[in-house]
């Protein structure tokens, strides 16, 4: 490829995907259901659109060659990892992905997200398996980019059996069960660079419906009505933390590195989330690993302070996306960053 296309699904990130492509002069395409054309059409993006019934349909043979002879770097988010199976995204999948699409089912897939946490030897929350004979709260999730939907909250075996029935049998398969941790969420993001560099782009919290709101409801009337909070995600708040976390959370990225290219050679590559609980007493618990672009690097388009501290300049992470492919170009490169 001498003149790559920047493509993404419409979702997510996509809007400063596009952004930062469209700022550092690269062609854009957006792979979008129909319906979702004309909210794009509303901002001054102009990429080229390419229409689909739904997401999964980026699998069909005339979606793919016509992306491939635009020369499209497909990068990769939420959604597409949402959209796909593994087995899809590694084998049926033939547009090159920014970054190494070999470690996004260690993200999707309960049993190797675990394995890859205990790889990089990172404090974690006790675990439990749906058979064991639960004694305290433990956050009932599901593995893979599902922005919390789904997630609850109990300390009953009984209680989470029932509750899973609901669930789509694929959904339930993916279970996951991890202890309550009392603290803050804190989202920590990276980027990991060809060059070695892992830099730290910004640090967000997620505003989740309807847990946030709880705090403004009386337990009485919680009781009184059996309210259960809801985790799916809504928004994005940037934060900055007190300055000397960072030095663990720095420890933290590297071991994740190190254990991504023991899991899945050349291991991560480009823009990922530390997702973490802070506890009362300043412990950083690692409850996830997202793999590529989460959402709430949008919170803090232009720029983060983090950014700035970390590249000396204004740069969004669609921008840092951006200019490592061009770098890669320039420097015939590009084959060690796409996949």
């Amino acid at each position: 490829m001498k003149s790559p296309t920047i493509g993404t699904l419409a979702s997510h990130s996509a809007l400063q995907i596009l952004w930062g492509a469209e700022r550092q002069g690269f062609q854009t395409v957006l792979v979008t259901p129909r319906n979702r054309t004309w909210m794009y059409q509303r901002f001054s993006l102009r990429p080229r659109f390419v229409e689909l019934e739904s997401f999964h349909d980026i699998l069909l043979e005339e979606v793919q060659k016509e992306l491939k002879q635009s020369e499209t770097v497909l990068i990769p988010h939420g959604t597409l990892v949402g959209a796909l199976s593994s087995e899809e995204l590694l084998n049926k999948l033939r547009i090159p992905i920014f970054g190494n699409k070999k470690i996004l089912p260690y993200e999707k897939e309960a049993h190797l997200h675990k394995k890859w946490l205990e790889k990089a030897d990172v404090r974690t929350p006790e675990t439990f398996s749906i058979e064991e004979k639960i004694r305290k709260p433990v956050m009932v999730k599901f593995a893979g980019a599902r922005g919390g939907k789904g997630y609850f909250v109990s300390q009953s075996t009984e209680e989470i059996q029932k509750r899973l029935k609901e669930f789509p049998l694929d959904v339930q398969d993916s279970v996951w069960l991890q202890e309550f941790i009392r603290g803050v969420p804190i989202y920590f993001h990276f980027f990991k660079h060809l060059n070695g560099e892992n830099k730290l782009t910004g640090i967000d919290i997620r505003y989740e419906s309807d847990a946030n709101a709880f705090g403004r409801i009386p337990a009485s009337i919680q009781q009184e009505l059996d309210l259960r909070p809801a985790f799916s995600v809504v928004g994005n708040i940037p934060v900055v933390v007190r300055e000397s976390l960072l030095l663990k959370v720095f420890e933290i990225a590297d071991q994740i590195i190190e254990a991504s290219k023991a899991l899945a050679p050349p291991g991560l590559l480009g823009p990922y989330c530390v997702e973490t609980i802070i506890t009362p007493d300043l412990e950083i618990i690692v409850i996830e690993i997202s793999a590529r672009i989460v959402a709430g690097t949008t919170a803090w388009v232009p720029t983060s302070p983090y950014a700035e501290f970390s590249y000396g300049k204004s740069v969004s992470v669609g921008d840092i996306i951006a200019l490592e492919i061009k770098n890669a170009v320039e420097n015939s490169e590009l084959d060690k960053i796409i996949s």
